[in-house]
């Protein structure tokens, strides 16, 4: 199966997780999401976030929320990254030069002859310039970029589960890089991110969907609510992000189509494990990056070495056959 076609028959794992209301009553809404194909799914348990000793959450009490182009721009080591939110092919055609092409060609390699074989003061007696198989080359490139101004990313990584891992993701990493604050559930983390990021910048997006409310199956009213959505789950590392992220934005699946390709990287980057946390917001901001204060919620979710209960659970879907109901 090819990286292209693996999408259109992969069975993504996309799993709503729930929603809470906060204070203000805005719905908060975590999904998980796991675009890895099934047998290369690992189990993810605690996760790591390095950084300077000073920017450690725990020390700052912040975080730092990036557009995809600040990868493309700053970053130390593997952090760097060009082809963040971003892919190109390049074509390259070669065909057979026009006659006349090559005879102004002819002409201006004769007139070269003659203007050096002037300037040293010599004759040129007799010429034979010929040209054989004379082409033109020409690059077709075509550019996909996405999220620029749609997403915000928090970056981590899977913690690692062998000293090798530990060690090759230490090397992606700049030397002083001397602090790792560890996140022991990443679905607490991400509906502890979603509600700092609203308690800050208000939720992304207006109450306009009524959500309906039943009493012992009995309708008994609507209410409106704003909304904020966190994404999270590992980054794919592919071959080839072109094919798969172009081949994910034909997908049937809205959700392949919005969000794989944030989680799509070059097999280059594999070393770091990255983990994603999501925020969509459409809103205009000047910076591709912001330091948004951790609440005391957020900051209540980052703890220590080994206080993890285990890998997360992901739990089996059961789709009902014919005649099997709701059950």
């Amino acid at each position: 199966m090819t990286e292209q076609n693996a999408v259109n028959d992969l069975a993504e794992l996309v799993l709503h997780e729930g929603f809470i209301l906060d204070h203000a009553s805005n719905m908060v809404t975590t999904i998980h999401v796991d675009f890895r194909m099934p047998d290369e799914r690992s189990p993810i348990g605690a996760l790591v976030k390095y950084s300077k000793t000073e920017y450690a959450v725990e020390h700052s009490e912040t975080i730092q929320l990036t557009r995809p182009p600040y990868f493309r721009k700053k970053g130390e080591t593997l952090i760097y990254d060009e082809g963040e939110g971003r892919v190109v092919k390049q074509t390259i055609v070669r065909r057979d030069a026009p006659s006349a092409v090559q005879d102004e060609w002819l002409q201006s390699l004769d007139d070269a002859v003659e203007e050096a074989a002037e300037s040293l003061n010599m004759t040129v007696l007799s010429k034979g310039i010929t040209m054989k198989d004379a082409t033109i080359t020409d690059t077709d490139e075509i550019t996909i970029e996405w999220g620029n101004k749609d997403f915000w990313l928090y970056c981590t990584a899977m913690e690692p589960t062998s000293d090798a891992q530990t060690r090759a993701l230490l090397e992606s990493l700049e030397p002083n890089y001397d602090h790792r604050s560890y996140i022991p559930s990443a679905r607490t983390f991400a509906q502890m991110l979603g509600r700092a990021y609203v308690e800050h910048y208000g939720a992304p997006y207006d109450a306009e969907d009524p959500m309906d409310h039943k009493v012992g199956g009995v309708f008994v009213g609507n209410t409106y609510h704003c909304k904020i959505g966190v994404f999270h789950g590992p980054v794919v590392y592919v071959d080839d992000p072109f094919a798969v992220c172009n081949s994910a934005m034909a997908a049937q699946n809205s959700m392949v189509r919005m969000m794989m390709p944030i989680f799509v990287k070059h097999k280059d980057y594999s070393d770091q494990r990255e983990y994603r946390f999501v925020i969509p917001d459409k809103a205009e901001h000047e910076a591709d990056s912001k330091i948004m204060p951790a609440t005391p919620l957020l900051l209540a979710a980052v703890g220590k070495h080994g206080v993890s209960k285990g890998p997360m659970v992901v739990p089996d879907f059961h789709i009902p056959n014919d005649g099997d109901g709701d059950n």
